[in-house]
């Protein structure tokens, strides 16, 4: 090996090694509406290179954390409003810019409210119906469309036909989310 190869590899840089530490980066997740006196749960466990977190309120009513140390962390509003929470990581030696994530609390009474138990229940029947292709699962679905509450133009046969489908069917999914 001649002189020169062995200078090219010296003017590379830091690779990954006891001396290179990957930077912190938080992330907080995505804004989201949740329902006042339910506990909710922040999740900052998709942040790359944190050793550690920390959770801050630093916008609306006042809120206590649970787990502000944590990647997931927790807290029940106790009034409407938009509550907003910053996630800062480190990786050791240096701190990640801060990310945010709103939770906008609605009234349990409220219409917003009522959607969001909808769209949970409907979450927890598609998974039921993934994670086991029964009829009797297809029909709790189907309950929750011909109740009148969502309602896509479809009749009640074409649309068990489209969720049951082959190709494009609910049983070619792994899992399944609205909210």
């Amino acid at each position: 090996v001649s002189d020169a190869g062995m200078m090219m590899l010296g003017e590379m840089g830091p690779g990954p090694g006891p001396d290179h530490t990957e930077e912190p980066f938080a992330v907080a997740g995505p804004d989201f509406i949740a329902i006042v006196g339910a506990e909710v749960s922040l999740d900052g466990s998709s942040s790359q290179a944190a050793m550690t977190y920390s959770w801050t309120a630093v916008e609306g009513p006042t809120a206590i954390l649970g787990g502000a140390d944590a990647p997931r962390a927790s807290f029940t509003p106790d009034t409407a409003g938009d509550y907003t929470f910053e996630l800062v990581v480190n990786n050791g030696t240096e701190d990640s810019p801060a990310d945010s994530v709103t939770v906008t609390a609605v009234a349990a009474d409220s219409e917003d409210a009522a959607v969001l138990g909808l769209f949970a229940d409907l979450n927890e029947a598609i998974n039921a119906y993934i994670a086991d292709q029964t009829s009797a699962n297809m029909d709790v679905i189907m309950a929750l469309f011909s109740d009148g509450y969502l309602d896509f133009g479809e009749t009640k046969d074409e649309l068990r036909a489209m969720l049951e489908g082959p190709d494009e069917g609910l049983a070619n999914m792994h899992s399944f989310n609205i909210l």
